[in-house]
């Protein structure tokens, strides 16, 4: 049945259905033209220019083409600068010098803060666009953008497993269509409540800026299931057009970056805070003074106290780093991010460091 569906064009519900966000607009990328030769093409959408770069590809593929499509955030783009100086850029050069016997087209999808609920959103309309292969490049951006889950899809992790299963089913992604048809869901009504702009709308626009970014540990599980399901979902639309996909893991630089913004602990009573400042302040002092080891210390008698300051880890981290500070090797770095950090903005190279995926 499974077979019969997919001949008969029937996808399963997870390349086309996000339980937990929608958007209100979906503005294609690329509209179709004509080149100065009159050849159809894919052109890169007037009005996402701001967050895309131009980029063009012929509308029919020529049987020796290999397309790619670089999919991400502003790593993706190319940001502060374009394409050229892309990792899509770069691979277009070396993969044409490399094998000249066929044309390699790799073409830069990286929107300006996309996540990658938007980016498996796009990935939709760029599988009808016969792709050979996606590279996607997805994970800094997760905790960008305003979003409010609706305690519909808080469920047992069995429960969301089985959910996945379902969702890649075509003919589960049928009978759900029969029963919508005729009664739309609760999940269904929420996801309505919750649906985002057509484009980004960043935490750090508004006026509040980082006084927006607060440490919120069931919304951080609630983006981290989320995240996994859109992995798994950029898998499925991929397969649905016949493509592979190659995901890359985001680079995080913990060393040479302070974070954007740090938190106590929400328990921390006024005589631990008195004393957990006296220890910074010492700390502090003593790195001023070049006395690393004694840094060392205070900087550990603080943690004792509240170790979810995200600086005060980076301030430890310089002391060991410093010379005789005695540096050693760290905790699976993951789990480091994991529990010391404070916030993340995504926006930009700067906070890679901030939140792990």
């Amino acid at each position: 049945m499974e077979a019969l569906l997919a001949l008969t064009g029937v996808k399963a519900a997870i390349a086309t259905h996000d339980p937990y966000v929608g958007f209100r607009s979906e503005v294609p990328l690329f509209t179709k033209e004509r080149d100065r030769l009159g050849r159809l093409i894919y052109q890169t959408a007037q009005n996402k220019r701001l967050l895309f770069n131009q980029q063009s590809f012929l509308a029919k593929k020529d049987r020796h083409t290999y397309r790619i499509f670089c999919m991400g955030g502003s790593t993706t783009h190319g940001r502060p600068y374009r394409d050229k100086t892309s990792f899509a850029g770069w691979l277009r050069l070396f993969l044409n010098a490399a094998d000249p016997s066929r044309t390699w087209e790799v073409i830069n999808c990286g929107g300006v803060s996309y996540a990658s609920y938007r980016v498996a959103g796009l990935m939709e309309e760029l599988a009808r666009y016969e792709p050979d292969l996606f590279i996607i490049y997805s994970g800094h951006n997760e905790f960008l953008e305003r979003r409010t889950y609706s305690g519909i899809i808080e469920e047992h992790p069995v429960v969301t497993e089985l959910q996945l299963l379902f969702n890649r089913s075509r003919v589960a992604s049928l009978m759900r269509s029969g029963i919508r048809s005729v009664a739309p869901g609760r999940r269904d009504a929420a996801r309505e409540q919750y649906l985002l702009t057509g484009e980004v709308k960043t935490l750090l626009d508004a006026s509040a800026g980082l006084d927006l970014y607060h440490r919120d540990e069931g919304l951080r599980r609630q983006i981290l299931d989320h995240y996994r399901f859109n992995l798994g979902r950029m898998v499925a639309i991929a397969r649905s057009a016949g493509a592979d996909v190659i995901f890359i893991q985001p680079a995080a630089n913990l060393k040479d970056f302070s974070p954007f913004k740090s938190e106590h602990r929400n328990d921390l009573t006024g005589s631990e805070l008195r004393a957990w400042e006296g220890f910074f302040r010492d700390a502090l002092d003593a790195m001023s003074a070049g006395e690393y080891g004694r840094a060392r210390q205070a900087f550990e008698n603080a943690m004792a106290i509240d170790d979810r300051y995200a600086q005060l880890h980076y301030e430890l981290g310089r002391a060991l780093f410093a010379p005789g500070g005695g540096a050693m090797p760290l905790k699976e770095p993951s789990s480091v991010r994991c529990k010391r950090t404070s916030v993340h903005c995504g926006c930009c190279h700067r906070c890679m460091r901030l939140w792990p995926m």
